[in-house]
């Protein structure tokens, strides 16, 4: 992965920070977040083991930002940051 990808999912795990701190309702974050402008452009870029519990919104979407969060944290590592 290139420097510039890194820095788009940065910027895209700002976006779900965001969400994921809001009074939202479990059903519209998981709304806004697997959505083309996020999710989609996730596993556009990025590559990582995600398991979609298939439950509750709020499950799924707790699920998807875990793991993308862990994956941010390796990224963050491997570009020292």
């Amino acid at each position: 992965m290139d420097k510039k990808t890194y820095k788009k999912l940065c910027k895209i795990r700002r976006k779900i920070n965001v969400i994921m701190a809001s009074d939202l309702s479990a059903e519209h974050k998981y709304a806004r977040i697997f959505c083309e402008k996020i999710s989609r452009k996730v596993f556009a870029l990025a590559r990582f083991p995600y398991w979609d519990p298939d439950a509750s919104y709020e499950e799924d979407v707790q699920a998807f930002v875990d793991q993308f969060i862990e994956h941010m944290e390796d990224l963050d590592e491997m570009f020292s940051i």
